[in-house]
């Protein structure tokens, strides 16, 4: 409880103290492409939208921001077997981190026409994946837990990593529920 105070107090302190700077610095960027989720055993491909606010310029290359980076698709570990037919799960993917990051060089800001870029940032995610195991239902399995991700771009084109640190343990017999994330993304404004 100590160290959530304090972390709290820090944060007002930071956003008061640097609120005069920050109101000239804030813009708003936002990226869009595919994506492909692993978790638990199971597979998901998403449409990823990503937007974010940069509410802080730390030079003229760098920016705090926060923002996500919502995947939403569809999942299946289906399986054909000629003698029994279809066996497996569908289902329908969702991803959603809400993230503090770090941008730098190109797309980290709106007036930024450096060629390279890169971003890093930290945060809490949810995640919805088919669950692998027909034993327990067959459902879909949520999860949620801390998320960090990163990236590299290159004149406005960029890929993504995340892991997401599932705080559910998994079923007896079940894969890991933490969640892997790739996407190829456009910065679009």
């Amino acid at each position: 409880m100590r160290n959530l105070l304090l972390s709290l107090s820090l944060l007002t302190f930071v956003f008061f103290g640097f609120s005069a700077k920050a109101q000239n610095d804030i813009s708003f960027s936002f990226k869009g492409g595919v994506g492909a989720y692993s978790g638990g055993g199971s597979a998901g491909y998403a449409v990823v939208l990503s937007p974010r606010l940069n509410f802080l310029s730390l030079s003229e290359i760098a920016t705090l921001s926060v923002g996500t980076h919502v995947g939403l698709g569809y999942s299946s570990n289906a399986t054909y077997n000629s003698r029994t037919g279809a066996e497996g799960q569908s289902s329908f993917v969702f991803d959603l981190p809400l993230l503090l990051e770090l941008n730098l060089g190109n797309s980290s800001n709106p007036d930024n026409e450096n060629d390279f870029g890169g971003f890093v940032g930290a945060g809490y995610g949810f995640s919805k994946l088919a669950n692998n195991d027909l034993n327990y239902g067959g459902n879909s399995a949520t999860t949620s837990g801390p998320v960090v991700n990163a990236g590299l771009s290159y004149r406005g084109v960029g890929v993504r990593f995340s892991y997401l640190l599932s705080t559910k343990d998994a079923e007896p017999g079940e894969s890991s529920r933490n969640v892997l994330g790739l996407a190829l993304l456009y910065t679009l404004k």
